[in-house]
């Protein structure tokens, strides 16, 4: 392989790599001084938080990162809970099907808490 055609591969690889570790990096939350309150949320915001929550939820479910799944499952079931039945039907149903089902397997009270294996 001749110099040229060696680094173009090694530059494909780099931007590869660049991709990938971008959509693996991401930061989920807005920084803290524009974050609001989950207490203050009401109407479309509290359901647009709700849906944000769900899929970031979903995100590192996906991604194996089962601690911060765990969390970010909690937060986003503590505002779910708190829509009326309008507005739950107003979430996406791929995110309902996910929360109620998929991560109660895995996450849900049945199961053993994280922590030490004796």
């Amino acid at each position: 392989m001749h110099a040229r055609g060696l680094r173009r591969e090694i530059c494909s690889l780099a931007r590869q790599h660049a991709r990938t570790y971008e959509a693996n990096c991401f930061s989920p939350m807005p920084p803290r001084k524009n974050r609001k309150q989950d207490q203050d949320l009401v109407g479309p915001a509290l359901l647009k938080e709700t849906c944000r929550r769900l899929r970031v939820a979903r995100n590192f479910w996906k991604a194996h990162r089962n601690k911060a799944c765990r969390r970010e499952r909690e937060r986003a079931l503590n505002l779910y809970e708190r829509l009326s039945p309008a507005e739950r039907q107003k979430v996406p149903q791929v995110l309902r099907v996910w929360l109620r089902y998929r991560s109660e397997k895995y996450f849900g009270a049945h199961r053993t808490p994280p922590g030490r294996r004796a």
